[in-house]
């Protein structure tokens, strides 16, 4: 007589972490005082969000021109202070 209501797993606006991290994600390099020495070679890789950034490996970081063990330790710093890693699966 009666349908049960299914459960909407669809994104929900007003989930507040969600949303953070989407906002966060979505934000580029620039955004979140990336140092300019590292947000070019990024930029000339493609890499301009911080949803490209995290999807890569330390390994892959090390085949962009320009980036280093030092450059590569940054980063890792600078997304650990934002709740973010490398290899991520946004």
């Amino acid at each position: 007589m009666y349908e049960r209501p299914t459960p909407d797993n669809s994104f929900d606006k007003y989930d507040e972490v969600r949303l953070h991290m989407e906002q966060l994600l979505s934000a580029h390099i620039i955004e979140v005082d990336m140092p300019m020495r590292i947000a070019i070679p990024l930029d000339d890789a493609g890499i301009s969000r911080l949803r490209d950034l995290v999807r890569l490996t330390r390994e892959d970081l090390f085949k962009i021109s320009r980036l280093g063990a030092k450059s590569v330790d940054e980063i890792e710093r600078i997304l650990e202070r934002l709740g973010l890693s490398l290899g991520m699966r946004p």
